[in-house]
């Protein structure tokens, strides 16, 4: 399998340090900012077009905003599916024509995907869709690997000073893709272990 991972929101905090994570392990590392892609144009993804294969794919973009019901607009709603649900699917869809076969797909969802909270029911809904998606993609194509990867709170401008360290975020999904980890799993990141993460494995 080539030593060729890509990275999507590169330029993001949790990005910068999967990118590192995976250069140090001796991969050739490319990534794609927020400009190259605009998550929030789903029909963007087709003009993606690489001359290569890749190994790994690692997707790190994605939105959220704390929404009350009854206070929410259209176009928050929109943009949040677009960002963390349609534009995730339908690149997955087209990068499979760029991946290395049993190559890895992995997508960073949210612990809140899984465990609702007050105040992110839009959020929740967005991230659970994209962990029931990639459970199903584990069960329809064979080839593929295909992850979510579920943290809680990061330490980046998205997440919280409070929240984990991206790098412990990047090792684990780098742990992941290297993994024999069965395709489709739902993985959480628990606990306080710095080198390796913990985790739940969902279905």
């Amino acid at each position: 399998m080539a030593k060729n991972v890509l990275v999507f929101g590169s330029d993001g905090g949790l990005g910068k340090a999967v990118c590192k994570q995976f250069w140090m392990k001796g991969y050739e590392v490319f990534g794609e900012n927020r400009e190259a892609l605009d998550f929030k144009n789903p029909d963007d993804v087709e003009k993606l077009f690489y001359d290569f294969k890749f190994g790994t794919v690692v997707n790190c973009v994605g939105v959220c905003e704390n929404n009350l019901l009854g206070t929410t607009e259209s176009q928050t709603v929109k943009e949040m599916f677009n960002v963390n649900v349609i534009t995730p699917f339908l690149l997955t869809q087209h990068i499979l024509n760029f991946m290395e076969p049993n190559g890895a797909i992995l997508h960073v969802s949210s612990i809140l995907g899984n465990y609702p909270q007050r105040q992110y029911s839009l959020y929740s809904a967005t991230k659970a869709a994209l962990n029931a998606a990639t459970y199903a993609w584990g069960r329809d194509f064979t080839g593929i690997r295909f992850y979510s990867i579920c943290p809680g709170l990061i330490n980046t401008p998205m997440g919280s000073e409070k929240g984990m360290r991206p790098e412990r975020v990047a090792k684990f999904i780098y742990s992941i893709a290297e993994s024999d980890t069965p395709s489709g799993t739902v993985c959480e990141i628990l606990g306080r272990n710095e080198l390796y993460g913990l985790a739940k494995l969902w279905w």
